[in-house]
């Protein structure tokens, strides 16, 4: 199975975020929402992501109201379990780089 690869340089230089929410919504959907991505999806998926974010129209849209409501996760870069709020939660006291390395390896076990 050969996997098809983007680079930036592949990408049209101004991608649309039309082009860019699709293309991230068919990767999502090939890769079980990212949890079997390759490494070369993944960072295709951030490129999609990084294109998204730049061409927001909303000025600061984590506080604009428009973000309330009901969410689904269709990608993420991490295990989906650790995207969970009780994991996110637990990951964000660590306050060193070694207390984040011992709850990396916490939640590999788990």
């Amino acid at each position: 199975e050969q996997e098809e690869v983007l680079s930036n340089t592949d990408q049209e230089p101004n991608m649309s975020p039309q082009v860019a929410l699709v293309s991230l919504l068919r990767l999502a959907s090939s890769s079980g929402r990212g949890e079997f991505a390759t490494a070369v999806q993944k960072e295709q998926a951030a490129e999609y992501v990084d294109t998204l974010e730049q061409q927001n129209p909303t000025p600061n849209p984590t506080e604009s109201p428009t973000i309330l409501g009901k969410w689904e996760l269709i990608y993420s870069s991490t295990q989906l379990f650790r995207s969970s709020p009780f994991f996110l939660a637990g990951r964000a006291v660590c306050d060193t780089q070694d207390q984040a390395k011992q709850y990396d390896w916490f939640c590999d076990m788990h």
